[in-house]
């Protein structure tokens, strides 16, 4: 039976419709952009995440470790499966133009692996296309700056999210 061993919650604000997960001594610069590979795309010690809007919104990410291939989550619209080299272990949340993208009261959070190495991440996105026509209908129903703009955007908040599940590889 496979254990969790490490949980973190977090908001984020995606910077041009996106977010790099990578170990704390990677080169963000060198990251992977997700256009090119649909929604997650895996580099060497980081993988980038493509949000369904630009940075009106936040978007909800879990972050979980376990010891062995976890149960399959169910409620999520899209799954993809990529193998990582995590050099430290530790990883953090980055804008595709450097700097944190937490939302809320964190301005920084590191979510640290058992160990360094090779890691399965299971990568589940839901709320996508919910996220992307909600941010087309904000600008079409309200001026930017306005009370109606800010109630509509916040509503918004959270509806986007995404589970990242790390265990030890298994042969991908």
């Amino acid at each position: 039976m496979p254990t969790r061993l490490a949980a973190l919650e977090l908001t984020v604000r995606p910077d041009y419709g996106m977010f790099v997960v990578h170990d704390v001594e990677a080169d963000t610069s060198d990251a992977p952009l997700p256009a090119s590979m649909g929604w997650c795309a895996a580099g060497e010690d980081q993988f980038s995440i493509g949000s369904a809007i630009t940075h009106t919104f936040v978007v909800a990410a879990a972050f979980e470790c376990w010891d062995a291939v976890p149960p399959e989550p169910g409620g999520w619209s899209e799954i993809e499966r990529i193998g990582i080299e995590l050099p430290t272990g530790r990883l953090k949340v980055w804008q595709l133009t450097g700097g944190p993208v937490l939302a809320g009261p964190r301005s920084a959070a590191e979510f640290r692996l058992p160990r360094p190495g090779r890691w399965t991440v299971r990568a589940c996105a839901d709320g996508r296309a919910e996220a992307a026509a909600a941010w087309h209908q904000l600008f079409v129903d309200h001026r930017v700056g306005t009370d109606g703009f800010a109630a509509a955007r916040d509503t918004m908040h959270g509806a986007e999210r995404y589970l990242f599940q790390f265990f030890p590889p298994t042969g991908l």
